[in-house]
């Protein structure tokens, strides 16, 4: 009886994370750049990808890397493929994150998990963040706020489970001294 409730709590998370994923990238065809969004790509074909961050990071805005990645998307705009692209990104990286964290907690703490929960949480665990996150619109639709603060979000998740690692590479190392 266990087994089978259990089956249907990961076939409702799995769906939940399908249906969330697959509305977000189809809201994402339609999304279209707003506000801040429009100055950064002015100062960005004015100024280039790297000297427009430079201008931010000093006059305005101290996230460097945020404002590199988001010069960097504005910088090769393509209206129709670069909101797309960049919210599949999203996605892959947070669930890839997830993945990541769930691996090391699993190693750290000998969690057992089945291959079919393994497959399920990532997804469901970035429907569950998006609709827990406090202005939604901002961050998770607004190409600026995304950069700046729900990526941020994903490199925490990425760093926390690369640091429960027992060893790490060289290369490890060298992300974790990135996030």
């Amino acid at each position: 009886m266990m087994q089978n409730k259990d089956r249907w709590v990961s076939l409702l998370m799995a769906a939940n994370g399908v249906l969330f994923m697959s509305t977000y990238l189809a809201l994402g065809v339609y999304n279209r750049l707003s506000a801040d969004d429009f100055h950064y790509m002015h100062m960005t074909r004015e100024l280039g990808v790297w000297d427009a961050m430079v201008f931010y990071y000093q006059n305005w805005n101290p996230r460097w890397s945020s404002t590199l990645l988001l010069n960097t998307v504005l910088g090769h705009y393509v209206e129709g493929v670069s909101l797309v692209f960049f919210y599949f990104l999203t996605m892959f990286l947070g669930c890839a994150a997830v993945v990541v964290l769930l691996w090391s907690l699993m190693l750290r703490l000998g969690l057992r998990i089945t291959s079919s929960e393994f497959a399920v949480m990532p997804m469901f665990a970035m429907a569950a963040l998006f609709h827990v996150s406090i202005g939604t619109g901002d961050t998770w639709f607004w190409l600026s706020s995304m950069s700046m603060y729900l990526w941020g979000l994903i490199a925490v998740v990425l760093g926390f489970g690369l640091l429960l690692r027992e060893r790490l590479s060289a290369l490890q190392h060298v992300l974790v001294a990135i996030l």
